[in-house]
């Protein structure tokens, strides 16, 4: 009798320890693990899994922060301006009030010559922050782009 008690114990203790193993909360854990040990696309992955298993507005919110992080830092390391600017979309999706996404995607789309897509942008990140002068003239330098006969709009002013 006790040794099929100690054995139920185990499966329970077994079971217990899966799924704590894949709590949104303890893949968080991982993820911040895989941080530290600069593995980012294998940390990105499992903050993504937290985050779409998760159902408590504090896991949600600590996931969000930190798929934006991860793709603005592997957006940074990214060697192609296409992957880039995917890591770069991919990060506003889930962070769409950090100035960071849409201002460098501006600038990504710039280089790409596609200069109506970058206003689009950096309009987006200067209504984000609007006393921000590197955005008003990177705005005034994508409408010479756009429209070179326009005179740019006069930054505003900063404090």
């Amino acid at each position: 009798m006790a040794r099929k008690r100690k054995k139920q114990l185990q499966k329970q203790k077994a079971l217990q320890a899966r799924r704590k193993k894949n709590r949104p909360s303890a893949r968080l854990a991982e993820a911040h693990a895989a941080v530290a040990e600069d593995t980012l696309v294998n940390a990105l992955q499992l903050a993504q899994d937290a985050l779409h298993g998760a159902n408590d507005d504090q896991t949600i919110q600590r996931g969000r922060v930190l798929v934006a992080e991860l793709h603005f830092r592997l957006a940074a390391e990214e060697t192609s301006l296409q992957g880039r600017l995917n890591h770069l979309e991919q990060g506003e999706a889930v962070a769409s009030q950090d100035r960071r996404f849409p201002y460098y995607r501006g600038l990504v789309l710039l280089v790409l010559q596609q200069p109506e897509a970058a206003l689009q942008a950096l309009v987006r990140a200067r209504e984000i922050a609007p006393k921000n002068p590197e955005t008003a003239m990177l705005i005034a330098f994508a409408q010479t782009q756009t429209d070179p006969t326009s005179v740019p709009e006069k930054a505003p002013e900063t404090v």
